[in-house]
């Protein structure tokens, strides 16, 4: 939580339990703040990465939810 406003979370090498688990992190996040960072690290294939970002995409808003993806 960045100055009691901005959560952020933050995945390394995540697996699909990972990015099922964020599906919800995610809900409570935007429930409460409005918004979310999410910080994706050291993937070793994309595929998962997008196929979940897209689907997160098609649900909130791009001022909802920052990608940073390292």
């Amino acid at each position: 939580m960045v100055e009691n406003g901005l959560p952020i979370e933050i995945k390394k090498n995540p697996s699909r339990g990972d990015f099922d688990r964020l599906s919800g992190q995610i809900d409570s996040n935007i429930e409460v703040y409005g918004n979310l960072v999410i910080v994706i690290c050291q993937m070793q294939t994309r595929d998962l990465l997008n196929e979940y970002k897209n689907r997160s995409e098609s649900r909130h808003s791009s001022e909802q939810l920052v990608w940073i993806i390292k």
